[in-house]
């Protein structure tokens, strides 16, 4: 088990990522809430926060389904800043902070009607650590059952 371990500490401490993609620095993917969960959200109608996948700015839309919502919990989060670390089994995780993009949840969202425009301020950020084929099937997995309404 050493041997392997040092082997993974080797990899990463000489930064041979060749077959690993770029992690964007921020991006939007559906996570579980519990708070969501507990709330009943997304609800028709909530409001949450997006990342642009190209233009990295956010937006502001209400969710809108076809159906009504069957699973609670199941929210749009900003993953942050992930990290690739060892753990103390020796595994490849990425370390990230997620917050939730709903609001009154993760996000306060705020309409200012003189400037036409949306306040956001992050009410909570918490740290997560998924295995590495955890994390990479994060950030390919798009979550094609919301769609964005104005």
């Amino acid at each position: 088990m050493e041997k392997n371990t040092e082997q993974k500490t080797q990899i990463i401490m000489e930064g041979n990522f060749q077959l690993i993609p770029p992690f964007p620095s921020e991006m939007t993917r559906t996570m579980y809430c519990p708070k969501c969960a507990q709330n009943q959200m997304p609800d028709i109608g909530n409001f949450v926060y997006l990342l642009g996948t190209t233009s990295r700015t956010g937006y502001v839309f209400p969710v809108k389904k076809d159906n009504m919502v069957s699973e609670f919990g199941f929210t749009p989060h900003i993953i942050s800043q992930p990290n690739i670390i060892l753990n103390k089994e020796g595994e490849i995780m990425v370390r990230f902070y997620r917050t939730c993009c709903m609001h009154a949840c993760g996000m306060f969202i705020n309409f200012k009607p003189f400037s036409n425009s949306y306040v956001v301020d992050i009410l909570n950020r918490g740290q997560a650590e998924l295995p590495l084929n955890e994390f990479i099937a994060l950030i390919n997995y798009k979550d094609h059952s919301y769609y964005l309404g104005s």
